[in-house]
């Protein structure tokens, strides 16, 4: 696939940024040398509350392969809110919920019938992360995630449980 896209990020007040990406995509279906064209969207905006709690809110669109299937793509939508809380300079706790939409282009076989059907999923996950900084290099986090999917497809459906912890390093 191919993507051409511009967008601006800028301030609208003193506490609330934004970002903007629009453009369009070019993808061939199963290879068959012809490209289809589709938009393409991604929106953001933070808004710092205070000086330990900010909200983030954010949207996609885009065409994307199949994770599934060979040769299929889907149209996928995602919109998250999130929030964070540093109550001071060594800590930080951050919160997301995401929904995310994802539609097949083409039918795919259903394992449960082994008739071609439609597929759509609606996954629906929440995340916390809490960050302590060990000095300016480095920190450790430890997060934690519970999403769970609903699908036309029945085989698809699922509930997941995450929890991974890291040493962070960055200069």
């Amino acid at each position: 696939s191919y993507r051409v896209n511009g967008g601006f990020a800028s301030r609208a007040t003193e506490r609330v940024t934004y970002r903007i990406a629009v453009g369009v995509e070019g993808f061939d279906y199963q290879g068959n040398s012809s490209l289809n064209w589709s938009p393409y969207y991604q929106l953001g905006a933070t808004w710092m509350a205070s000086r330990k709690w900010s909200w983030t809110v954010t949207g996609k669109g885009q065409h994307q392969n199949s994770e599934e299937s060979a040769g299929n793509y889907g149209v996928v939508y995602t919109l998250g809110v999130g929030a964070a809380y540093q109550p001071n300079r060594r800590m930080s706790v951050a919160m997301k919920t995401l929904w995310r939409y994802d539609q097949s282009e083409f039918q795919v076989l259903d394992p449960d019938t082994g008739n071609p059907a439609d597929q759509v999923d609606h996954e629906i996950g929440i995340r916390t992360d809490l960050t302590y900084r060990l000095n300016k290099y480095a920190s450790l986090r430890l997060g934690a995630e519970a999403v769970t999917q609903i699908s036309t497809i029945d085989a698809n459906e699922y509930n997941r449980v995450r929890v991974d912890m890291g040493l962070n390093f960055r200069y």
